[in-house]
């Protein structure tokens, strides 16, 4: 199972919210429909854990696949 470092209690197992099931919902049906999504979201909502999750699966499970993480800040990115 995949887990993510939190701000406070370390590693633990990636469990997704309510909000981020509806978010994985509309990824999948994305993906299936061969569409782009885009995403504006508030901060603090973890979809930039969710991404990198997502990026994480499609690196590691997918031959030749490439990914790349982009923040606002090059500290972001390189944390994520």
């Amino acid at each position: 199972m995949l887990q993510i470092r939190t701000k406070s209690k370390g590693l633990q197992p990636f469990g997704l919210w309510d909000h981020q099931r509806i978010l994985a919902a509309s990824v999948m049906k994305a993906y299936a429909e061969r569409k782009w999504l885009v995403h504006i979201k508030p901060r603090q909502e973890g979809s930039s854990t969710f991404f990198t999750g997502i990026a994480f699966q499609h690196a590691a499970f997918r031959t030749g696949c490439q990914v790349a993480i982009i923040g606002h800040k090059k500290k972001t990115a390189i944390s994520l």
